[in-house]
């Protein structure tokens, strides 16, 4: 049964693909104007923002500065989140620069051998953060025209990814780690400043790659009109809840890709905005597919499964959808 479940989603993938084939070489310019538009995105808002983050990051860890640094937050984080001192840079990073710099530190304490793959998912469940610049400012102030609103989805967006540090706190505790303490991880200077940049540059390029690729698959569900496809069933289910129909498009695009689904989200303010804020911050919390593509570049290599991921995120997006209602109402 597991077999054949398999082979099905092979094939169904592959029809797709085609059919992605198919729509880029019979309408070119379409697909060449969305993935442009991701590049652009990623060029003059993602780089500029990631790369330097991603270069001191990787030169701190290798020269074990992190260690020294992170000393005085071991006791909180380990009654807190069973994590060692190491999480607290990730979580200052991760609020600081956003979406995918906490996966890419814990790729390097595991990498270094500072915690194991168990410690990693600890981690990960309240590091997996967006950051303040795009809350505020993207979201908040250009595309709700609300700097109060903004403010209302960074503290639930923080506070809601605490909360889920705590789900999952017991995750792999009882079993053995997966530390071999005798790898030398000692680094050459020489060689130093030279693998931060290979390290970080490619690191980058695939964060841009995953970018211009969603903002492409966007264009593809509407103009397949798979979009509408599979915002019906959605739409169905908005309207038992008795939550306007229109905002089940910009949820499967926020899915996909967040900056997409927010502005989509963001038109329906004269319906209901504060349907609109909560909408917008479950999806800011998830991270949609391109989030997790990013994420997944570097947790993979700590033997982190996409399904323990998308678990994770998953409580973390309803936690902060949650959060953001309650705050709404009394503020």
């Amino acid at each position: 049964m597991i077999v054949n479940s398999v082979k099905k989603s092979h094939i169904l993938l592959s029809l797709l693909l085609i059919l992605l084939m198919l729509c880029i070489v019979c309408r070119p310019t379409v697909y060449m104007q969305a993935t442009l538009r991701g590049i652009i995105v990623w060029s003059t808002a993602v780089l500029p923002a990631l790369f330097p983050f991603f270069f001191l990051t990787t030169i701190l860890s290798s020269l074990n500065v992190l260690d020294k640094l992170a000393k005085i937050f071991k006791r909180p984080l380990n009654a807190l989140f069973h994590t060692s001192q190491y999480s607290a840079l990730v979580y200052l990073m991760s609020i600081i620069s956003g979406y995918p710099v906490g996966a890419k530190l814990i790729c390097d304490l595991y990498k270094n051998k500072k915690i194991d793959k168990f410690e990693a998912v600890r981690i990960n469940a309240f590091t997996s953060c967006s950051g303040p610049v795009f809350m505020l400012g993207t979201v908040g102030s250009t595309m709700l025209k609300s700097c109060h609103l903004g403010v209302i989805i960074l503290i639930t967006h923080f506070l809601g990814a605490f909360l889920n540090g705590l789900i999952y706190r017991n995750y792999g505790k009882k079993q053995k780690s997966d530390i071999d303490i005798s790898v030398d991880t000692r680094n050459n200077i020489n060689d130093l400043m030279g693998n931060a940049i290979r390290q970080s540059v490619l690191s980058v390029l695939t964060v841009g790659g995953y970018i211009a690729l969603s903002f492409m698959f966007c264009a593809f569900l509407s103009d397949t009109h798979l979009l509408n496809l599979l915002s019906a069933p959605l739409a169905f289910i908005l309207k038992l809840l008795g939550i306007p129909t229109q905002f089940a498009q910009g949820i499967i695009l926020g899915l996909t890709e967040i900056t997409r689904g927010c502005l989509e989200l963001s038109n329906f303010t004269t319906l209901s905005t504060d349907i609109v804020v909560v909408l917008i911050s479950g999806i800011i919390a998830f991270g949609g597919v391109s989030v997790a593509l990013q994420s997944m570049t570097f947790l993979k290599q700590c033997n982190i499964s996409l399904k323990i991921f998308l678990l994770q995120k998953s409580t973390q997006s309803l936690i902060t959808m949650a959060l953001t209602g309650l705050f709404v109402f009394i503020f």
